[in-house]
């Protein structure tokens, strides 16, 4: 991807979902490359997760009164980040919607197919767990990000398609929270404690040196999310597998993409 030169010293806002994971740090890395290639600025803002749309509307009237030329928006609920859009384009700025969807027709979108990520992940369970298959649990992530429920829908479709030998006893969904996806599969283990395989839409959700002893390195785990932290999991076999998804590079074609 080559970066567009500006024809004039823009002002970009990226407005990210939070700042706290590699995840969108690697956005934010990404942007300023991008914006450094193209001769632009890019100002960063950053949310509360998401649960907070709220935060990122105040945040685009900032960006209106500085003035800013476009935004690159990451939205925190699929439809509670909607008013940003119409705020935005209000004020005659462009909107280039980036990591997950939101539910409006008026932006430029840049966007992972995360559907045949998830379908992906199943058939790599298929692969490690062998013909036998198995009954293991899905940690879903947020239920107001597509991103999430789309590598869901995507998992459980291919497995009930092309893996009849594994099944999914529970898919519970959570913020992006380690502390919420422990809970959530402590509670999914509660009611199905002899289990053959994890997966989760992103292994921040479900930190593999949380997991309890029995299942810790015990079971197949697999996910999402090609970071520090899930490359010490891949040596420590604490994780079996992760598929990179490369925020560096979204954050880099978002910003082209407002240039241009």
């Amino acid at each position: 991807y080559e970066v567009p030169q500006a024809d004039g010293r823009y002002d970009i806002t990226l407005m990210e979902v939070s700042l706290a994971a590699y995840y969108y740090q690697g956005i934010k890395v990404g942007a300023e490359s991008a914006a450094e290639e193209a001769g632009v600025d890019v100002t960063t803002l950053a949310a509360e997760g998401y649960a907070s749309p709220e935060r990122q509307l105040s945040q685009v009237e900032d960006a209106i009164q500085r003035g800013t030329d476009a935004i690159v928006l990451a939205p925190s609920d699929i439809r509670g980040s909607v008013p940003v859009v119409q705020r935005a384009n209000e004020a005659g700025i462009p909107v280039v919607n980036i990591s997950t969807e939101v539910a409006s027709p008026d932006v430029h979108m840049v966007m992972q197919d995360d559907y045949v990520l998830g379908q992906l992940l199943a058939d790599r369970l298929a692969e490690v767990l062998g013909p036998e298959g198995g009954t293991g649990i899905l940690i879903a992530g947020p239920a107001n990000a597509t991103w999430s429920r789309k590598r869901t829908l995507g998992f459980t479709d291919q497995i009930e398609e092309a893996h009849p030998e594994i099944e999914v006893a529970a898919a519970p969904t959570q913020l992006v929270d380690p502390a919420e996806g422990l809970a959530s599969f402590e509670d999914a283990t509660q009611a199905t404690p002899d289990i053959d395989w994890i997966a989760s839409v992103h292994y921040f959700i479900l930190q593999p040196a949380s997991l309890p002893s029995q299942y810790q390195g015990a079971v197949p785990y697999v996910s999402f999310g090609y970071e520090p932290d899930s490359i010490t999991a891949l040596q420590e076999q604490t994780l079996d597998s992760v598929f990179g998804i490369q925020p560096v590079a979204m954050g880099k074609i978002g910003v082209g993409t407002a240039v241009a």
